[in-house]
């Protein structure tokens, strides 16, 4: 009998329609020195079991997965609240998009684009703009 499989992925018993956990069963070895072990599919209702097919689809046997994307307008908005932030420090200066001399907060994180280096951050009060020093 083949297990069913539901809605992201989720495996279910053919038998009893739980749902399959994944569990490691360890296997005798020819040599001491040497664990041998098999991801099962196993139903703790009924005790259905069945290997997992890591050959055919693997995509089927995903777990989980997290995919780490950087969002710019993410960052954009972060840096546009910093203009409201009463904890940072500020100090006035000329922007050189909006060419008017108006408060910056300043802030010091890490470069994204060096491993090692902290950039100083100046976020215009009046156009948002950063600047990095």
């Amino acid at each position: 009998m083949a297990n069913i499989i539901g809605a992201g992925g989720i495996r279910f018993c053919p038998d009893c329609n739980n749902m399959l956990k994944v569990t490691e069963e360890k296997k005798e070895a020819m040599d001491e020195l040497v664990e041998i072990s098999e991801l099962q599919f196993k139903c703790s209702g009924c005790g259905f079991s069945q290997a997992v097919d890591t050959e055919s689809r693997p995509q089927d046997n995903c777990v989980w997965k997290q995919v780490l994307r950087k969002d710019p307008t993410a960052q954009q908005a972060a840096f546009h609240d910093v203009t409201n932030d009463p904890t940072l420090p500020r100090t006035t200066r000329e922007c050189s998009k909006c060419l008017q001399s108006v408060p910056h907060s300043f802030f010091r994180i890490a470069d994204p684009t060096a491993e090692t280096e902290m950039a100083l951050y100046f976020v215009c009060s009046n156009c948002a703009h950063r600047s990095k020093f």
